[in-house]
């Protein structure tokens, strides 16, 4: 069955699409079918990181103007794109057959191991549907203070929302494996004693002036610069989530996918977390208070080493 698989982040700027399209290509270089679909309204930000110009996207679909097949773009990597823009939106408004047209409509296009949804940044309802739908979600996160409170914002809702995917967190932008173990420490301090919530660590995404360079020359940074430290990282990212073994991909899941989507943007979700940046400043002092220590640092310094 196909893995669908929600990469969001609690705020914009942390390098999520990055990461999206960097992973995509591993998992395609691994042999996995791969389609990565660029779900962040407006912005296009797939789009733009390979440097594709899509001639159509899911909005022609949505119109009955194109089938999914026919706006699918094959990139050299490997990977498939499925232009989202606009038609994201027009989704969660289509009536019952005109939904059923589009879940046909991705059927017919085929089987991917993998389906990687790059969404947009926050907690709006599209994205909060996004990462509902999805059968796992990856976090990514950076040191930085409003984006370690927006990404708990966003779990905060998604708890509320009894989300039982996985869920996987990838720290960017690191200088070292030290600041990633803090930064992870912090984090996890605050979900695990306010939410409960079970977090697993993806990896960590260093540092890297191989990153910037790629964004430059508009293609993935593990194509480009395959020895950087940063290709290193996506490998064993890409291991991780490709373990576990393959089975044989069907259309099953995203045809669930869709209609779970649907289902959600109808739904009077609620967004309001209220409370949750001061729970998520207070996940230090939880670990001075009550002298709980959740992380395992040592296991976690040996799970993200390079092999």
């Amino acid at each position: 069955m196909s893995r669908t698989i929600a990469i969001t982040s609690g705020k914009g700027g942390t390098g999520k699409t990055t990461l999206a399209v960097s992973l995509a290509a591993q998992l395609a270089a691994l042999g996995h079918r791969t389609c990565i679909f660029d779900a962040d309204l407006g912005t296009a930000n797939v789009n733009i990181m390979l440097g594709i110009n899509p001639q159509a996207d899911i909005g022609d679909v949505v119109k009955g103007s194109a089938a999914v097949r026919d706006i699918i773009i094959q990139d050299p990597a490997g990977i498939d794109i499925i232009p989202g823009s606009s038609g994201v939106e027009e989704v969660a408004n289509l009536g019952a057959k005109r939904l059923a047209s589009l879940v046909t409509s991705f059927d017919a296009a085929g089987a991917y191991d993998f389906y990687l949804f790059d969404t947009g940044a926050g907690i709006s309802r599209r994205v909060l549907a996004f990462c509902l739908a999805a059968a796992e979600v990856v976090l990514v996160i950076t040191d930085e203070p409003t984006s370690l409170t927006d990404a708990y914002a966003l779990l905060k809702v998604l708890t509320k929302h009894q989300y039982g995917g996985r869920i996987r967190v990838v720290i960017n932008r690191c200088p070292d494996l030290e600041a990633a173990k803090k930064v992870y420490r912090r984090f996890r301090v605050a979900v695990d004693f306010y939410l409960g919530l079970p977090l697993e660590p993806l990896g960590v995404l260093f540092q890297d002036r191989a990153v910037p360079a790629s964004m430059q020359q508009q293609r993935p940074f593990i194509e480009l610069f395959p020895k950087s430290k940063a290709a290193d990282c996506i490998r064993l990212m890409a291991r991780r989530l490709s373990d576990g073994g393959r089975e044989p991909a069907t259309a099953e899941s995203i045809v669930a996918f869709w209609n779970h989507y649907a289902s959600f943007c109808r739904l009077p979700l609620e967004l309001a977390a209220r409370g949750a940046k001061e729970e998520a400043h207070r996940g230090e002092e939880v670990v001075a208070e009550r002298q709980i220590y959740l992380l395992d640092l040592e296991a976690f310094a040996a799970e993200n080493s390079n092999e």
